[in-house]
Order: C-alpha cells, then sequence, then structure tokens
C-alpha cells in the first residue's frame, strides 16, 4: 500500500515538475516575442523623434514653409525609415505627420512646428549711434553741423556736442573714464554706464563661402560676348562670356548663373525676376546696374534673389533703380550713387538687401542721395555722403566710417554702429532710432543665422 503511495506521488511529482518547465519556457518565449517587439517598437519611435528633427533643419532657413512642402520627405535613421507628410503649412508654421518604421514595429506621431524667428541683434543695435572707439584715443566723438540724433548714444569714449546739434529724446552714455563737453547752442543729456556692450561680432561665413565659391569661377576665359535686348529664360544653367550687356526692356526670369571677364552692364528698364532659384551675376572686373532696372525679390524661401559680386572691379548701382532682396558683394568696392549726368531719379535699394565687403582695404560708398532700405556690412572703408538708410549699417574696421555729408544731409533710420568714425564726427546727419526700423529679417552674421523652431502640439497616432 505504501510502495504503491509512492509511486503515485513520485509520478505526480514528476508531471508537475514537467508542467512547470513546459510553462516556464513558454512564458520565457512569450516574454522574448514582447520584449523584441517592445525593442522594434521603441526604436521606430526614436526614428520618428529623429524625422522630427531632421525636417525642423529643413524647415529652418526657409522664409516661407508653404514652398518645397508639397511632398513626402523620406529619411532613413539607424536601420529604420520615416516618411514625412505635410498635412497643413503656413509661412512660418507646419504640422507633418510622421510614419516610422522599424522592423515590423510601426510607430506614428503628429506634430505641429512653428517659427519663433531668428536671433536678436546684438544689444549695440539698441542704440542710434554705437562708437566702440577701438583705438582707445583720447579724442572726442563730435556731433555736429546740425546733427540731431533721436535716440540714444552710446560711446567707449568722450563725446562733443556741437553748436546746433542735439541728442533729443535720448541719452549720450560714455564708458567709465570719460565725460561729454556740451558746447553752447548743443542740447544733450548724459550719464556714465560702465556696462555698456561689447562690440558686435559678425559671423561673415554665410558671405565668405558665397565670395569664395564665385572667386573660383573668374576669370572664365571666354571669348564671346553676350548683348541681350529680349527676354531670357534661365534654367539653372551657367552661362560664361568675356563681356555681357543686358539693356533694352529684356526681362530675365528662372535662376542660374552669368559670368563675365571684363564686364556685365544691365540697364535702359531691364527687369531682373528670380523665379525657383537665385539669379547670380559674377565678375572679374565690374558690374554696372543702372537707368531704369528692376530687380524682383524672388522665391521668398530664398535669403536673396539675387547675388552680384566682383572680384576686382566696382559693383556699381546707379540712376533710377528698384533692387530688391539682394546681395551685393566685391572684393574691390561697392558703390551706390546718383550719378549727375543721368536724367534719371535717385536708387533705390530696398527688401532688406545686404552690402558686403570682406577686406580692410575694399571701399563701400554712398553717395549723392540713394535710399537704402537693409544692412550695410563692411570690413573695409565705409564712406557715407548722403542718402537715406533704413536698417542698420555697422563697420567692422579700424579706418572706420566716414560720414561727411557736405553738401548733403544724411538720414539714417536705425542703428549706426562703428568701431572707428573717420575724423571721430559725424557731420549733418539726421538720426533716428525704432525698433520698427531695424530690418525685419536679420542679416546672416548679425541675428539672422538661426531661425528658432518650436514644437507647439504633439501627438502620437495609433492604428
Amino acid at each position: 500500500m505504501n510502495k504503491g503511495f509512492t509511486i503515485l506521488a513520485a509520478v505526480f511529482i514528476m508531471v508537475a515538475v514537467a508542467f512547470i518547465a513546459i510553462a516556464t519556457s513558454t512564458f520565457l518565449a512569450a516574454d522574448s516575442i514582447l520584449a523584441a517587439r517592445n525593442f522594434e517598437s521603441l526604436r521606430a519611435f526614436y526614428i520618428a523623434e529623429a524625422a522630427v528633427g531632421y525636417t525642423a533643419n529643413y524647415l529652418r532657413p526657409n522664409g516661407d514653409w508653404t514652398v518645397g512642402t508639397g511632398t513626402p520627405l523620406g529619411v532613413a535613421f539607424a536601420g529604420g525609415q520615416a516618411t514625412v507628410n505635410f498635412i497643413a503649412t503656413e509661412a512660418q508654421r507646419a504640422t507633418i505627420e510622421v510614419q516610422a518604421v522599424f522592423g515590423s514595429a510601426r510607430r506614428t506621431v503628429r506634430v505641429t512646428l512653428s517659427s519663433l524667428g531668428r536671433d536678436a541683434l546684438p544689444d549695440a543695435f539698441q542704440y542710434a549711434i554705437y562708437w566702440d572707439n577701438s583705438e582707445s584715443n583720447s579724442d572726442r566723438l563730435r556731433l555736429g553741423w546740425t546733427t540731431w540724433v533721436h535716440g540714444d548714444v552710446a560711446a567707449k569714449g568722450g563725446v562733443k556736442v556741437l553748436p546746433d546739434s542735439w541728442v533729443q529724446p535720448g541719452t549720450i552714455y560714455v564708458a567709465q573714464g570719460y565725460d561729454v563737453d556740451i558746447d553752447p547752442g548743443g542740447v544733450a543729456s548724459w550719464e556714465v554706464d560702465p556696462n555698456l556692450p561689447d562690440f558686435p561680432v559678425c559671423d561673415y561665413t554665410y558671405y565668405d563661402t558665397y565670395m569664395s565659391q564665385y572667386r573660383s569661377q573668374v576669370p572664365c576665359g571666354a571669348s564671346n560676348s553676350i548683348d541681350w535686348t529680349t527676354d531670357q529664360v534661365l534654367s539653372g544653367n551657367i552661362i560664361t562670356a568675356k563681356r555681357i550687356e543686358v539693356h533694352g526692356n529684356a526681362v530675365i526670369r528662372g535662376y542660374g548663373t552669368l559670368v563675365a571677364d571684363q564686364y556685365i552692364d544691365i540697364h535702359d528698364n531691364v527687369v531682373i525676376s528670380p523665379e525657383g532659384g537665385a539669379i547670380v551675376f559674377i565678375c572679374n572686373s565690374r558690374i554696372a546696374v543702372f537707368g531704369n532696372t528692376i530687380v524682383r525679390s524672388g522665391p521668398s524661401y530664398l535669403d536673396f534673389g539675387t547675388h552680384f559680386y566682383t572680384n576686382g572691379g566696382d559693383v556699381d548701382f546707379y540712376a533710377n533703380l528698384d533692387i530688391q532682396k539682394t546681395l551685393a558683394m566685391s572684393d574691390d568696392t561697392i558703390s551706390v550713387f546718383r550719378d549727375a549726368n543721368s536724367p534719371y531719379a535717385d536708387p533705390v535699394i530696398g527688401g532688406n538687401s545686404v552690402f558686403y565687403v570682406p577686406e580692410q582695404n575694399d571701399y563701400i560708398e554712398l553717395s549723392d542721395s540713394p535710399e537704402i532700405q537693409g544692412s550695410v556690412i563692411s570690413r573695409g572703408r565705409l564712406m557715407i555722403n548722403g542718402g537715406k538708410y533704413t536698417g542698420l549699417v555697422y563697420c567692422d574696421n579700424a579706418w572706420g566710417t566716414l560720414v561727411n555729408s557736405n553738401p548733403y544731409t544724411t538720414f539714417f533710420h536705425g542703428a549706426l554702429v562703428s568701431r572707428k568714425f573717420r575724423s571721430e564726427r559725424l557731420q549733418s546727419v539726421l538720426m533716428e532710432w525704432d525698433e520698427t526700423y531695424l530690418p525685419t529679417v536679420k542679416p546672416p552674421g548679425l541675428g539672422g543665422n538661426d531661425n528658432t523652431i518650436a514644437v507647439i502640439d504633439w501627438q502620437e497616432i495609433y492604428n
């Protein structure tokens, strides 16, 4: 009787152990499968998030997010795939749906991205005039010959206000150890500010990269001449010639590059109309744009619709012009003037255009009575003699900025920032600072580099 019970107990124990072993094996296998699925699902989620970041970088440089978002984006990350579909887009706002796949796992997220704008301009541009006094000399910055400043002045040196000149409303702030001398007939209030902002540092990479690229294309060695008087459509091509002249009501549209060794002349009712990309003019010598020429803004997603670059001569803008959203660069000189012998009216440069020269001995010369809206960024010598300027003027040069308004009056709406003013003086200047006068699109290198993008809505979509 006891033997039989013992055998039954042993059999029962063996069956129980076998059952437990089978159950444990089954559970472990199920857990392994579940763990693998969870791993794949987690990887798919991270791939979806990476695709959101990729899309933000894709949109970051564009001014208008409705452009270039008509078709889905396909991206690959870490062995997985993601497809970005644009559900709704506005100029600086986009709702996207990202479908990510890794192995057998699929994750879908819907995100709304919004631009918070580009970096703010440095603090020095919060003053109507900023003088760095880079040579730290004992001279004073003289405001005179009927100079009126409506806004604050920052000076890292002494200031002298001459008769018939005033800073009002506004205050002159000088660095520790300096003061302000106000002549009879001059009007100003002042105080010492030991915490004046540093001279703003510009990152010139944006401009220098373009210039290096354009510099490499000249001389082109072409022997032919181009004389266009009829409409032309560019389609991304590069056209080279010894000399190029465009005139006689011709319209150039599309996108592409024109390169010449001797000169490029654009005049007499020509229209430059960038479409689908930028139109670039490169010359080893000079470029002259004059005589009722119109340069349109071009696509909103471009920083600049038209580029002008010269390697060994001037970029000249004169006579009646309407130039919009243009980048002008030179290894020599950029000039804007009226041309006394021309029957045309004053040149107008607008649309947040930028002028740039890179070297200490280069020049930007603005004279007579041009109207410029945008930014003047000079690492070379800057000479201003009359005109109307809205935006910012920045000179990072030891020679400095010469404002010699005789016989003209120079009007500034915005900020004038310079390491040095030639002869330490400003004369016949009417200056008014207001936040609204600063460029609506910050120039690259001075706050226009990074477009901050925020996620303002996020949700996961479960199928």
